[in-house]
């Protein structure tokens, strides 16, 4: 029910993830499951909105660096909270990688507006 945020901030953390199952990596609220050796994982949360194709996503944004980058079939649930929104509707909320300078549309697996959260799976390389 409350949250560190800011304007421009950003909070992080550096982790072990050894198969991790809906690890909420020092609660930032990000979920990671996978059945691969991670290893040190760094974590970032951002606190501004990306811009996508004209359009301003909501106030949160993740960087995930893992030692071990290849081959995770990982699951992503993230979280937020109403406020961090920006005026997007959460019904249509999308998820996007960072492959090199492009930012690719991932496939929603599951979503739940109730609890706020949005999910993907298959992940074979965090960004």
């Amino acid at each position: 029910d409350s949250r560190i945020t800011g304007a421009d901030g950003s909070i992080s953390t550096l982790l072990a993830l050894n198969a991790p199952a809906a690890e909420n990596v020092a609660n930032l609220g990000l979920e990671i499951s996978s059945t691969a050796n991670l290893g040190n994982t760094e974590i970032i949360r951002k606190h501004s909105p990306v811009m996508i194709n004209g359009s301003e996503g909501i106030a949160r944004t993740f960087e995930i660096n893992p030692d071990n980058n290849s081959n995770l079939d990982a699951t992503l649930r993230f979280y937020y909270f109403d406020a961090e929104l920006n005026g997007n509707d959460e019904a249509q909320l999308q998820v996007f990688l960072e492959v090199g300078a492009d930012l690719v549309k991932q496939t929603v697996t599951d979503r739940n507006t109730d609890d706020n959260w949005i999910e993907i799976a298959a992940v074979d390389a965090l960004s």
